[in-house]
This record gives structure tokens, sequence and C-alpha cells, in this order.
């Protein structure tokens, strides 16, 4: 009965950090003149989605500032997977905002504020060197990574630290033979060389992996 109730309360907030990712998408748009062009199915899809991983996190994610994070991160990814997915942007934002959610975390973790994913600096930035040379390898061997993907990936190995930054990417390979299960005919390696927004498929992966570290540590 708990786990129901934590679930109705993160479908709640998973719907709000809907509305905050799409007043963040609106604002990034602004700035760069773009025009917001989810239509009203896509726009439900959206919503539901958010919802649905809302209350996913409020069933398996416990502490506060476990939750915190996690709501934080969905934001963030709610935000990539539309920007990039419409435009193929991944806005610079969004990827100082995974940044700022590991420098917030190590300051909460100051005050005695724990969390289940709080590497050291040296582990953040092994990470972050892990992710950056990984993705940037694949770009140089014809894969279509592009530079918002590149620093995004980099955020999230910053954020994740060595190990959970690799656990991420395997998350992420995961979602993108999902990905391609979906599109029936399309191959792995085809999907890599297609021009196909990696922003979600790296954010998801970051999620996935904040919300299964408790089963996976």
């Amino acid at each position: 009965m708990e786990m129901i109730l934590k679930a109705i309360f993160g479908l709640v907030i998973g719907f709000g950090c809907g509305f905050l990712s799409r007043f963040w998408i609106l604002k990034l748009y602004e700035k760069r003149d773009l025009t917001y062009e989810l239509n009203k199915k896509t726009e439900i899809l959206f919503f539901a989605a958010m919802s649905i991983v809302g209350a996913v996190i409020g069933a398996f994610t416990s502490g506060p500032m476990d939750m915190i994070s996690a709501y934080l991160l969905l934001t963030i990814a709610g935000t990539v997977t539309v920007t990039d997915w419409t435009y193929r942007v991944i806005p610079n934002p969004t990827v100082l905002a995974v940044i700022g959610l590991r420098i917030l975390l190590w300051i909460g973790s100051l005050f005695g504020a724990t969390t289940l994913f709080t590497p050291g600096i040296l582990q953040s930035l092994l990470g972050f060197a892990i992710c950056f040379i990984l993705f940037s390898i694949s770009g140089l061997f014809g894969k279509k990574v592009g530079a918002g993907d590149v620093k995004l990936a980099a955020a999230m190995g910053f954020l994740l630290g060595a190990y959970g930054s690799l656990v991420a990417v395997v998350f992420m390979g995961m979602l993108i033979l999902c990905y391609c299960v979906m599109q029936q005919k399309m191959s792995f390696m085809t999907l890599l060389r297609t021009n196909v927004p990696m922003g979600p498929f790296i954010t998801l992966g970051m999620l996935v992996t904040c919300i299964g570290m408790p089963y996976i540590a």
C-alpha cells in the first residue's frame, strides 16, 4: 500500500516536472527564435510519459536527496528529449544543469545529506574523461554523434562517476536496441549511422541508472 501511495505521489510530481520541462523548452526556444512544434497528441504522450516515469521514481527511490535528484534529472531529460528530437539541439543550459546537479549533491553531502550515487571528485573527473573520449571516438568512426551529444555524455560521466556512467552507457545501449526493435528493420549499427538524436537515450540512461543504483550497486 505504501508503494502505491508513493507511486501516486510520484505520478503527480512527474506531471509537474513535465510542466517545468515545457516552460524551460519555451524559454530556450525563445532565445533561439525557434517554434514550439509539439502537437496536442504528442504533448499528451509527453506528459503521460513524464507522469509514468515520475511514478516509478516515487515507488522505487528512497531518500529525499535521491528523489529530488531523480526528479530534477527527469526535468532535464524531458527538456533534452523534446529539443533534440525536434530540432537536433541539446542546449548548453541542460548540460550545465547536469553538472550543477553533481555540485549540488556534493554540497548536500557536506551537510549530511547522503545519496546512493555520490562519487568523489576524482571519480567524477574520470567519468567525465571516459564519456568524453568514448563519444568523441564514436564520432571519429563515422557514427552520428554531435558536439551536444559529446558534451551531454561528458556531463553524465561527471554526475555519475566512472562506474555509474559505464552502467548508464549499458542502459543507453539497451534503450537504443528497444528503439531498433520498434523500428523493425533498423539495425543497431544502422541507427548509429543515422541522424537519430542521441540526447534522449543519454538522459534516459542517466535516469535509469540513478533509479536502479540501489539494485545494481
